[in-house]
């Protein structure tokens, strides 16, 4: 069991890449998606991302792996999940998505250009949760191997 983490903007393959993971595959837009429609409220937003740490955290309980891919754009949105790894006494598993994909759920692009000046990098990312973690339970693969 492991818990896989993939963070990156709008259009950058996140969802590409967990198809290509083991693991129950979560994000906080499924919270959306109802009948197979999405219809995103900004409003649940809050709610959406919270509903996917309580289900990764389950699912975890229940020794199945999870891939999680949200835009993780700071270290905020990401700890929940390191938090819930460590108390667990999970491994991690941290991908960064970087390619040039469809923009699945057409977010405008002024909100894009906003992520990537937000956007943490992920060197800032893995410092931080080497802080939580043991190094012996923190896996990242070399980035041309994605």
């Amino acid at each position: 069991m492991k818990l896989t983490l993939i963070r990156g903007l709008p259009g950058s393959g996140k969802s590409t890449l967990a198809k290509k993971q083991r693991g129950i595959h979560l994000e906080a837009d499924m919270f959306f998606t109802k009948k197979g429609v999405y219809c995103y409220n900004p409003a649940l937003i809050v709610r959406a991302h919270q509903w996917c740490e309580k289900r990764t955290a389950s699912l975890l309980q229940q020794g199945r792996a999870v891939v999680v891919s949200n835009t993780f754009i700071q270290w905020w949105q990401i700890e929940p999940y390191i938090q819930i790894a460590s108390k667990q006494d999970v491994p991690v598993k941290l991908l960064e998505a970087r390619g040039k994909y469809q923009n699945l759920h057409d977010v405008p692009e002024e909100i894009i250009e906003k992520m990537k000046l937000a956007y943490e990098d992920n060197q800032s990312i893995i410092a931080k949760i080497q802080e939580i973690l043991p190094a012996s339970r923190l896996y990242l693969p070399h980035p041309q191997s994605l």
